[in-house]
């Protein structure tokens, strides 16, 4: 086990945390889970990267802790906001396709795209709407459009771009 992929594997475990802080209503330390998540997603890739700790488990482990992650993030703020409702489906379903694209692509033998920046700035989009639907109450209906209209904007242009790549693949 490197230290990335300990990093991930802290990410999967702080995700039933989250849920069990979450439905005791305990906002402010849910969105302390969401910051240490994102934090250590960040470290993970980076840390990998830096010191040449790059895995095939890690390539496995990392998405899937970014991914159950923010489904658990999105279903969360979806129960206390109907307006991430949108978002969520977005989500669901680009991810799902996502899925899809990759099992095609190993059944061809050959590897999903890495991760792209415009992949990395819609989970930052993600995860910082997220935590500020934990940190903000009564966040104003117009914020609360703003950040689901923004984060579902970056997460289709990202989709868009991974599905030219997956296109270039096949």
């Amino acid at each position: 086990m490197t230290v990335p992929n300990v990093l991930s594997v802290i990410r999967i475990v702080l995700i039933p945390i989250f849920f069990l802080l979450f439905s005791f209503e305990l906002f402010y330390l849910a969105a302390a889970v969401v910051f240490i998540s994102g934090i250590t997603d960040m470290l993970d890739g980076f840390i990998a990267r830096r010191f040449n700790q790059e895995s095939e488990l890690g390539k496995l482990l990392d998405p899937v802790a970014d991914k159950l992650m923010q489904l658990a993030m999105a279903i969360c703020a979806s129960i206390r906001y109907i307006v991430v409702i949108p978002l969520l489906v977005i989500f669901f379903i680009k991810e799902l396709l996502m899925l899809l694209g990759s099992i095609k692509l190993f059944k061809k033998e050959k590897k999903p795209v890495a991760a792209k920046w415009y992949g990395k700035l819609a989970t930052f989009a993600f995860y910082t709407s997220m935590f500020l639907f934990l940190v903000i109450p009564n966040m104003p209906m117009i914020l609360q459009a703003t950040l689901v209209v923004t984060t579902s904007i970056l997460l289709i242009h990202a989709f868009i771009r991974y599905g030219i790549v997956y296109k270039s693949l096949k």
